[in-house]
């Protein structure tokens, strides 16, 4: 699997957010591993794990962009693991 694949979710796996499902989504990670929707609405960065999904094919450009954004937006707001934070009132 490779960063840009359209997959789809298999076995028991479903690709849902609080308001809906998904039938597909885009690997917009590899390591690690993150799903992005189509529109890039929707993130998956914990609960789908490669084995749950399948790659069907290659996403268009525009939407690959799209997924890789959204992916980057969020990895970069996220803390890192074992990073000491700023205690609150310091930057």
């Amino acid at each position: 699997m490779q960063v840009g694949d359209v997959v789809i979710p298999i076995g028991d796996t479903v690709l849902v957010c609080g308001c809906g499902s998904y039938d597909c989504a885009i690997v917009a990670s590899v390591e690690p591993f993150a799903l992005a929707s189509v529109e890039a609405d929707m993130l998956w960065t914990c609960t789908i794990l490669p084995g749950d999904v399948r790659a069907l094919c290659q996403a268009a450009t525009d939407v690959v962009a799209r997924a890789v954004k959204r992916y980057a937006s969020h990895a970069s707001n996220a803390p890192l693991i074992g990073s000491k934070q700023p205690e609150k009132g310091q930057a």
